[in-house]
């Protein structure tokens, strides 16, 4: 079933039918009450990922380049799908034992009286595609929470248009390229020796849609986390792990003399400061303090100083004024570089005026990475 296009697939309700008529034939005697289909308001979460979730919360999970409007276009086609399998396998069941009773079991029918009223109200007002899109944006494309523990993540974080969906990104500070890493003893010398073995990328990374483009021939391996990537690179289930080669420099100081770097693949990555949706003020703020650190020393000398190994790709002015719309075309309506951009309501308290209040920012950075943000296992 999975490899004819799973529970969106256009066979589905056909293949359930087959399925129905078999089980009605073999146990339809010894059975009154049937349940179709178990708790299918969770089946939505294989195709959608609320904003909350940083993962799907439901297998299949949709491919990593998948956009926000291709999970409403998988839930659409997901209902659709359940309510004709559903009717057609009650269809075959009464057929067969007209004094069957059948249903589902939604998971809301768990939920207090007054929820489960709710809900219903909010979905049977939706009578369009339109309606349904502004739904479904609402619900799982939120920004991050001004309220949450976060206000700027700074953590080797590459722009791309996809993520510029869910925040805004200052300009760049930092420019990097897919490298391929590869143990110290292995039989690998170039991208060609590449081709018919598996390649591990972290999830969610901009990694795997370049491994696509770029090595065509080679299997894709998705793992977790870094470390997950190393174990299989030192088990052999991986022949290279692919991603930005400053974070595979700085696993080969965590490792020395482990592993080797291949060669870089044609790309450009553009690392940038993420703040929410909406607040252009923090944004000009994160902005300025970014131009500022690149407009002195600091910037040259932090780079000589952590990353004494690698050649910059090219002067430090290469970055100096990169955004996404630079980048990509992507324009953010929020985005602003010089803090004119949409600001608040007059009177009206913003986030960077709450931040300076409280009297902290809170940075959320990676402790993994060498020379970007790494907890140093001597002293933590």
């Amino acid at each position: 079933m999975e490899e004819r296009g799973g529970l969106i697939g256009k066979d589905f309700p056909a293949i359930y039918t087959n399925y129905v008529t078999e089980v009605v034939k073999r146990l339809g005697q010894q059975v009154r009450y049937w349940i179709t289909f178990n708790e299918p308001t969770q089946l939505i979460y294989g195709y959608i990922k609320p904003w909350w979730e940083q993962y799907y919360f439901m297998p299949p999970g949709l491919p990593e380049h998948s956009t926000f409007a291709d999970q409403l276009d998988a839930v659409g086609t997901l209902m659709r799908n359940l309510f004709r399998a559903h009717t057609v396998a009650r269809q075959v069941i009464k057929q067969s034992y007209p004094d069957a009773l059948v249903g589902v079991n939604p998971m809301i029918l768990g939920l207090p009286v007054w929820l489960q009223r709710l809900m219903d109200w909010n979905i049977t007002r939706l009578h369009s595609r339109e309606d349904w899109v502004r739904q479904g944006r609402s619900y799982s494309r939120r920004g991050l929470s001004e309220h949450g523990k976060v206000d700027v993540v700074l953590s080797t974080l590459t722009m791309t248009r996809r993520r510029a969906e869910q925040v805004d990104f200052s300009e760049a500070y930092f420019v990097t390229s897919l490298a391929l890493l590869v143990n110290a003893g292995s039989a690998i010398y170039t991208t060609q020796d590449i081709d018919g073995t598996s390649v591990a990328v972290v999830k969610h990374s901009t990694a795997t849609e370049a491994l696509r483009k770029h090595l065509p021939k080679a299997h894709t391996l998705v793992v977790e986390h870094y470390t997950e990537a190393l174990q299989a690179l030192d088990s052999g289930k991986a022949a290279a792990i692919l991603t930005d080669d400053t974070i595979l420099q700085g696993l080969m100081k965590q490792h020395p003399g482990r592993y080797r770097l291949l060669d870089t693949l044609p790309t450009h990555e553009y690392y940038a400061a993420a703040v929410a949706k909406g607040h252009p003020e923090l944004l000009a703020a994160v902005n300025r303090a970014v131009r500022s650190f690149k407009n002195t020393e600091a910037w040259t000398s932090s780079v000589a100083r952590h990353l004494p190994d690698r050649a910059v790709a090219g002067p430090p002015q290469l970055a100096l004024a990169t955004t996404l719309a630079d980048v990509s075309g992507w324009e953010s309506k929020h985005d602003t570089t010089e803090g004119t951009g949409p600001t608040q309501k007059a009177g009206r308290e913003t986030l960077l005026d709450r931040i300076k209040v409280r009297g902290y920012l809170v940075v959320a950075v990676k402790e993994n990475v060498p020379g970007f943000g790494y907890r140093d296992p001597q002293t933590g």
